[in-house]
């Protein structure tokens, strides 16, 4: 076995710079690393950590855009092998973030966010994704949110709490065309959320968990041959 530690090293990754101590140890018996690494990182532009998802894991990415500016610190423990990854403490926090979801109609932008990854990179039991706090907004809507997203190599799942300012007509276009529904005005208010992707890709609306304290301001709905107005 070999073993190397590190106080205070600097390194650069993808011009990333990371400032990280620990231990690395080359375990030629068992055929493994093992980490034991605490990191913390300079700010960085977004597109850079991404670039470092490996291949593998890219479909996670489809149809997604973002930009923007982050900051990470953490640990790294366990081991690496062929068949393994260390578990992987991640905190992140983004500044003035950009999105683009192709399933999405809207640009999210002006983001701001405090993260926790955790995960083992194989396990959806271990792995999760913990939103402290994010902040951002739509061209005429905006939003805070706060909650877990689990799930993250099967179907995945978000458990959230949001208080929202919604321009509703935003969201016209992820309204089915067969729900023959116009919606219009302005919600805002707390609102409690449980739902999977599939879930959103195929807009089933009746199975997500939705519920929380909404006001309505110029609401004016059209569905089918009924009509309301506030």
């Amino acid at each position: 076995k070999y073993l190397v530690k590190f106080s205070d090293a600097e390194a650069s990754v993808n011009r990333i710079n990371v400032t990280f101590s620990g231990t690395i140890q080359d375990d030629t018996i068992n055929k493994r690393i093992n980490f034991d690494i605490a990191y913390k990182s300079k700010t960085f532009p977004l597109p850079d950590a991404l670039a470092l998802v490996p291949p593998s894991y890219q479909f996670y990415l489809k149809g997604v855009s973002a930009n923007g500016t982050a900051s990470s610190d953490g640990k790294i423990t366990g081991y690496y092998s062929d068949n393994q990854y260390p578990l992987m403490d991640l905190h992140i926090l983004l500044q003035d973030g950009t999105l683009k979801y192709e399933g999405f109609p809207m640009l999210l932008n002006n983001l701001k966010g405090d993260c926790i990854f955790y995960s083992d990179l194989t396990s959806d039991v271990l792995t999760y994704f913990r939103i402290n706090s994010c902040s951002g907004n739509t061209p005429k809507s905006s939003f805070s949110t706060s909650g877990i997203v689990t799930h993250l190599f099967s179907d995945i799942h978000c458990d959230l709490t949001s208080q929202v300012n919604l321009n509703l007509s935003e969201f016209a276009p992820m309204i089915p065309a067969d729900m023959k529904m116009i919606v219009k005005g302005n919600a805002s208010g707390q609102v409690k959320s449980a739902f999977s992707m599939s879930q959103v890709e195929k807009m089933l609306i009746d199975r997500m968990r939705i519920s929380g304290s909404v006001g309505l301001s110029n609401f004016d709905v059209v569905y089918d041959s009924i009509m309301l107005k506030t």
